[in-house]
């Protein structure tokens, strides 16, 4: 029988056959065997760093947009009337996408080691042989039949969310841009695809979950307080791709399993049923 070759996981490259001797990755210099994203060349301190600079560029970046807004048309630093006002709104979400951007080029360097290793292959970007794009829409529409059954007996008041939706038909468009052009790869790139395999190794498999499942929804609370049925979801939501994450190894599973969920959610927005009370 003839001996299977392995196969670099930073590059995807067979590793040459070395007598003797340790095979190294002639693209990678690695001879890394397992998947590279069960043992990430990032310390907890990096992986909980790009958490930090996440949590502190979509919080500071809309209130500095908004500022530099507002003197530039002339109000005061005490007016109220530009956090408030649709025109003040919109700059605030829209600022959202650099910060998204930011996070990027800064996971960017986390994953890569200062560009020493593939970004994709690093972070684990590709499918599991038992779970692809038809199990991504079994468990999306598994995930919205569990929050219409939830729906009947648990109680959801507006929250801070339903409220800006309301501003102006341009916010919402904003949100629904952000919601499946960005939001799936940079929050998955930060929970699932940094500090799961972090905390995997260090807390094990089943921590690492209930870990990252609840800082997830943590940073969301402040949004959806108001509602226990939509903090309940997006505490399910968590748990079920950091599971896929868990199950697969990958994180193309993770992004493209938030992406079509979050797809639905923006047809939804756009389409003003999450205004309807």
């Amino acid at each position: 029988m003839t001996e299977a070759r392995q196969i670099c996981a930073l590059c995807g490259r067979p590793l040459p056959q070395a007598e003797g001797t340790e095979a190294l990755c002639p693209i990678c210099g690695q001879c890394e065997t397992s998947p590279a994203s069960e043992r990430p060349p990032w310390g907890l301190a990096a992986a909980f760093g790009l958490w930090m600079f996440f949590i502190f560029a979509i919080s500071l970046l809309p209130a500095l947009g908004v500022f530099f807004w507002a003197a530039a048309r002339g109000y005061g630093p005490t007016d109220p009337e530009p956090l408030h006002s649709p025109e003040g709104t919109l700059v605030q979400v829209s600022m959202l996408f650099l910060a998204h951007l930011l996070t990027l080029v800064v996971g960017w360097a986390v994953v890569t080691q200062g560009a020493r290793r593939p970004f994709l292959y690093t972070l684990g970007w590709r499918w599991h042989p038992r779970f692809r794009l038809r199990h991504v829409l079994l468990t999306v529409g598994g995930l919205y039949g569990l929050i219409f059954a939830l729906s009947l007996f648990l109680p959801s008041r507006e929250t801070a969310f339903d409220r800006l939706l309301q501003i102006s038909p341009s916010v919402r468009i904003v949100i629904a841009l952000l919601a499946v052009g960005t939001a799936p790869l940079v929050e998955e790139l930060v929970y699932r695809g940094v500090l799961y395999p972090t905390l995997q190794m260090r807390l094990g498999r089943a921590r690492a979950i209930v870990f990252v499942t609840l800082l997830f929804a943590l940073v969301h609370y402040p949004q959806y307080s108001a509602s226990t049925l939509i903090l309940v979801a997006v505490t399910v939501l968590s748990f079920v791709i950091t599971m896929i994450r868990a199950y697969t190894g990958q994180l193309l599973p993770c992004v493209v399993t938030h992406l079509a969920y979050n797809a639905i959610g923006a047809a939804l927005i756009l389409s003003g049923y999450a205004l309807s009370e």
